[in-house]
C-alpha cells in the first residue's frame, strides 16, 4: 500500500483543517459559538478556547507526526460533534458537504493510525486501505448518479451554481452567457458522467490497482478545476487530497524526513481480536449497498422498506453518516437570498449581502460581513434555510422558526430577506425578485410581500425528485407506508 502517499494525505489535510479554523475566526461567535450553538456547550466562551485549542494542536499533532494518532482522535471527536451531529440540529448544518468530507477525511486518518498501533503484521491497515478505496469511490459514484437522475443529462445542473452571486466566482461572466451554451451544457453532462467513471475506477482499483491511478487523476483534475469555478471551500482541496492514496508512491512528505516524528508504542493485539476488527470492516462494506439501494428506493421511487429493515438502516446511516451526496443540484442553486437590514426609524435599507457587498469580492465595504458571506458555509446555511421551503412544504412554522433564529445571528433589528430565483432567458441567466421576508427580531414577526404573486419557490427544481420527508436525515416520503 503506498504508504507515504497516506501520509502525505494526513499532512495535507491537516494544513487544510488549520486553514479552515482561520477561516472561521473572523465570525466563530456565530458559526462555532452563540449564533448557531445556542443551548449547547460550544455557546460559551471557555469551551470554544479549549475546542479551538485543541483543533489547532492536533492538526500540528497529524502536520508533524507527533502521537498523530491522538491527534487524529481529538479531531474526530471534534468534527463528529461538529460536522456531524450539528448537520440536523442547528443553522451550521454540519457544514454541509465541505464538513461532510473533513469527518470523512479524519476519520479514514484515524483509522490509518489505528491500525498501524493495533497490528505491526499490517494486516488491518490493509484492509482499511482496502475499504477506503471501495468507499470513497462509492461517495463519488453516487454523486454521480445523482446528478445524472436528477437534470444534468438534461442540461439543468452546474450552470446555475456559476451563475450564482453565493455559489460562482465569475457568477458576473456566466450570468450574461447563453444558457444553451455548448459549453455549460457539456459541463453538466461531463459533470455527471465523469463522477460515475471515476467512482467505479476507484471502488474497483483493490480488483485492478491501475484503475485506481485513472480515477485518482480524474478526481484530482475536476476537483482541481471546480477549486477555481465554484465556492465549495475546502472541499475541493480535500477531495484532491483524498485521492492522493490511489496513485502510485510519490515519495513525498512535508515534515517526515525532519526527525520531529514520535508515536505510541505499538500494541501488537492477539490475532482473533484483529480477525474481529477485520471483520466489522468488512460487515461495513456489507451493509453499504443495502444502504444505498435503501436511500434510492426511498428518494426515487417513494417507497419504503419493510420494517425493521427500514428504520435500523436509517438509524444505521445517519449515525455513520452514509449520505445521499446531492451537491450542486438546481435545488440549492437556482437562487440566492439578498439580506438588508432596515432602520425601524426612517425605514431605509442598508445592504448585508448582496451582488455589490457580502457576496462580492470587490471593494472593502462591509467587510466583515464579506468575512461571514464568502464563507463556503455561510452559504449553506441561509440557502438551507430557504430550502425548508421545498423539503418540509406543510411545515411553514419550521422555516419561519429557522428564519427568526438565522436572523437573531445578525443582530438586532428587522432584517430583510429578498428572495431571487434564477431563472434561463432567452440569451442570458435572468435575475428575478419574487418575494420578500421582513423578519422583527424582538418579537419574532415575520411578514412576507410576494413581488411574483404566482411564483412557486416552495416547487422542486425541473428534474429533482426531492419531496418532504418524515424527518431530518431520511429520504423516506411523508405519509408513505411500508412496501408490501
Amino acid at each position: 500500500m503506498p504508504t507515504d502517499n497516506i501520509v502525505l494525505f494526513r499532512e495535507l489535510a491537516a494544513c487544510l483543517f488549520i486553514v479552515d479554523l482561520a477561516a472561521y475566526m473572523p465570525y466563530a461567535r456565530t458559526c462555532l459559538g452563540p449564533g448557531y450553538w445556542r443551548g449547547t456547550p460550544l455557546a460559551w466562551m471557555p469551551v470554544r478556547v479549549v475546542v479551538y485549542g485543541l483543533w489547532i494542536v492536533s492538526c500540528l499533532s497529524l502536520l508533524t507526526g507527533i502521537f498523530p494518532l491522538l491527534g487524529a482522535l481529538t479531531l474526530l471527536a471534534i468534527f463528529r460533534r461538529i460536522y456531524v451531529k450539528g448537520r440536523w440540529k442547528t443553522l451550521f448544518r454540519g457544514g454541509g458537504a465541505p464538513g461532510f468530507m473533513s469527518h470523512y477525511a479524519i476519520l479514514f486518518i484515524t483509522l490509518f493510525q489505528l491500525a498501524g498501533w493495533l497490528d505491526p503484521t499490517l494486516r488491518l491497515e490493509g484492509t482499511v486501505w482496502t475499504i477506503f478505496r471501495v468507499d470513497f469511490g462509492v461517495v463519488l459514484l453516487c454523486s454521480g448518479t445523482y446528478k445524472s437522475l436528477s437534470g444534468y443529462l438534461k442540461s439543468e445542473g452546474m450552470e446555475y451554481g456559476l451563475a450564482n452571486p453565493i455559489w460562482g466566482y465569475e457568477w458576473r461572466l456566466f450570468k450574461k452567457l447563453n444558457p444553451g451554451n455548448f459549453f455549460l451544457r457539456a459541463q453538466d453532462f461531463m459533470a455527471a458522467i465523469t463522477q460515475i467513471v471515476m467512482g467505479s475506477l476507484l471502488a474497483l482499483s483493490p480488483i485492478y490497482p491501475p484503475f485506481g491511478w485513472v480515477g485518482a487523476a480524474m478526481c484530482i483534475g475536476t476537483f482541481f478545476y471546480l477549486m477555481f469555478t465554484v465556492r465549495l471551500g475546502r472541499l475541493a482541496p480535500l477531495m484532491i487530497i483524498v485521492a492522493l492514496p490511489y496513485l502510485p508512491n510519490l515519495g513525498i512528505s512535508l515534515f517526515r524526513n525532519l526527525g520531529f516524528a514520535r508515536d505510541l508504542p505499538v500494541i501488537a493485539l492477539p490475532e482473533i481480536a484483529i480477525s474481529v476488527l477485520i471483520g466489522f470492516c468488512w460487515t461495513y462494506v456489507a451493509f453499504l449497498p443495502f444502504v444505498k439501494v435503501m436511500q434510492y428506493t426511498n428518494l426515487f421511487l417513494s417507497r419504503k422498506f419493510p420494517e425493521p429493515f427500514q428504520s435500523l438502516l436509517t438509524r444505521y446511516a445517519n449515525w455513520v453518516p452514509i449520505i445521499m451526496w446531492r451537491v450542486f443540484t438546481p435545488d440549492v442553486t437556482n437562487f440566492f437570498i439578498r439580506i438588508r437590514q432596515l432602520d425601524d426609524v426612517t425605514g431605509m435599507t442598508t445592504a448585508i449581502a448582496d451582488e455589490d457587498s457580502g457576496y462580492s469580492y470587490r471593494g472593502l465595504r462591509g467587510l466583515l460581513w464579506k468575512f461571514r458571506f464568502l464563507h463556503v458555509t455561510e452559504s449553506i446555511a441561509v440557502t438551507t434555510v430557504f430550502t425548508t421551503l421545498k423539503y418540509f412544504q406543510s411545515q411553514r412554522e419550521l422555516f419561519e422558526q429557522k428564519l427568526v433564529a438565522y436572523s437573531r445571528t445578525l443582530g438586532e433589528g428587522t432584517f430583510e430577506f429578498e428572495y431571487v430565483a434564477i431563472l434561463k432567458g432567452e440569451t442570458s441567466f435572468d435575475f428575478l425578485a419574487v418575494s420578500r421576508f421582513r423578519v422583527e427580531t424582538a418579537s419574532g414577526r415575520i411578514s412576507e410581500e410576494k413581488l411574483v404573486p404566482d411564483f412557486n419557490y416552495s416547487a422542486p427544481a425541473a428534474y429533482s425528485h426531492i419531496k418532504e420527508t418524515v424527518g431530518y436525515g431520511t429520504y423516506v416520503p411523508a405519509g408513505k407506508q411500508a412496501a408490501p
